[in-house]
């Protein structure tokens, strides 16, 4: 491979190391070598047993890594062969490149309230048309053409009618909640302290105990009460969406190309659970830290990516792309899908109430669903990825190897 020799450029290029280059502090090293070179990119471990990665820089940073991933590596590893693809000269990331994948990422989330109202009508007309050319190229008879149009019928989901559906049904839920906890659970409580102290007189101790009482529930409530909804929110969306997910997506772009094996598709599930309740986490983490204004800016920025996430998730799912593939291709694209969840993001922090905030987020969930697998997202901006689902991949996979790693092991 030639190598780029022109002083003015910034180039890229994605490398591929072969050998003994797992377990052996290989990944560690090249992190290490490529800072001490000023380079900016990022190397991970694969099935296969090599290491990958990306390279941006100056052509001669990026030609003295090379030499150094050829030919040295980590002091324990071997090297056999190392190969370079994609390299290319890029241009550095504009505060421009930044705003444009935002704004598209934003215009892309509002689609699905707009395409909802058409998808069902357009499917029809492409159903339709299938049906048609079958007609001529078969020959069937005009009995089983019928038969066949109305069990087809049948089987078709309504696209707006369900996702009404799954709406009425979260909202439904979480506002039940609410009117249980706020309309019974509370109001009997308190009456019930202030019957126990009126027998002494006491009811100012009932009033004083109830100012600190009430809070407490409160709190214990939403947080003890929000994560079973919210699971139960993802459950019903998972088995009473996804036939109208594999219909918009269909429509859109053929047929799904799932995991290869149901095993496969049921640990994905559950790790891309735990991933997200950990970065929801995080992100509430993040909305603590004592730096006013950079605080809220870092918490909302990792609600717009999990938003994202959610929002993507079936059509990704449906296209075969594992969980460690669909977060690289949020992280290095960042900007497009910070704005695709901005939208949800703010609707969803304008409650006081977490449960509110929860109920708000179910009710529009399944319209985001849609603009998600309707949604062309711009590449343009991804020199400089954001890592901020590495350190909960982490930790995942360090509760995954000392709870179900070890008791495979027993």
């Amino acid at each position: 491979m030639a190598e780029i020799q022109s002083p003015d450029s910034f180039v890229s290029v994605e490398f591929e190391i072969f050998g003994k280059v797992q377990g052996v502090f290989f990944r560690k090293c090249t992190r290490d070598q490529g800072s001490k070179l000023g380079l900016k990119g990022w190397c991970r471990n694969t099935e296969s047993g090599t290491v990958e990665g990306v390279l941006e820089g100056s052509p001669e940073q990026v030609n003295m890594m090379k030499e150094w991933l050829r030919y040295k590596g980590s002091p324990k590893s071997r090297i056999d062969t190392a190969e370079f693809r994609n390299e290319k000269v890029i241009k550095n990331l504009s505060f421009t490149d930044v705003l444009t994948a935002i704004s598209h990422g934003i215009l892309d989330s509002l689609r699905g309230f707009i395409l909802i109202f058409t998808l069902d009508r357009e499917i029809e007309l492409q159903r339709s048309r299938k049906r048609e050319t079958k007609s001529k190229t078969v020959r069937r008879s005009h009995t089983n053409t019928s038969s066949d149009t109305s069990k087809e019928k049948q089987e078709e989901p309504r696209i707006l009618h369900r996702t009404l559906q799954c709406s009425l049904l979260n909202g439904g839920v979480f506002c039940l909640s609410i009117f249980a906890f706020n309309g019974i659970v509370l109001p009997l409580i308190e009456a019930l302290l202030t019957f126990s102290f009126s027998f002494g007189g006491q009811l100012n101790a009932a009033q004083w105990v109830w100012s600190w009482t009430s809070p407490v529930l409160s709190a214990t409530f939403s947080t003890l009460w929000i994560l079973p909804l919210f699971v139960l929110s993802k459950c019903v969306n998972c088995f009473w969406f996804q036939d109208i997910a594999d219909a918009a997506y269909k429509h859109s772009r053929g047929r799904p190309q799932l995991l290869p094996s149901i095993s496969k598709m049921i640990a994905d599930m559950l790790f891309s659970m735990v991933i997200q309740a950990l970065f929801l986490v995080q992100a509430m983490i993040m909305g603590l830290l004592p730096i006013a204004v950079f605080n809220g800016l870092l918490s909302m920025l990792h609600l717009c990516l999990l938003y994202s996430l959610y929002s993507f998730e079936y059509r990704w799912f449906n296209e075969g792309w594992e969980l460690p593939k669909r977060l690289t291709h949020i992280e290095n694209h960042w900007p497009y899908f910070f704005g695709f969840g901005l939208p949800l993001a703010i609707l969803t922090s304008m409650p006081s109430s977490t449960l509110v905030s929860g109920c708000v987020f179910s009710v529009l969930f399944p319209f985001f669903i849609i603009s998600g697998n309707e949604a062309q997202p711009t590449t343009k901006a991804k020199n400089y990825p954001l890592r901020l689902f590495s350190p909960v991949v982490a930790l995942a996979n360090t509760i995954f190897n000392r709870t179900i790693g070890r008791n495979r092991s027993v």
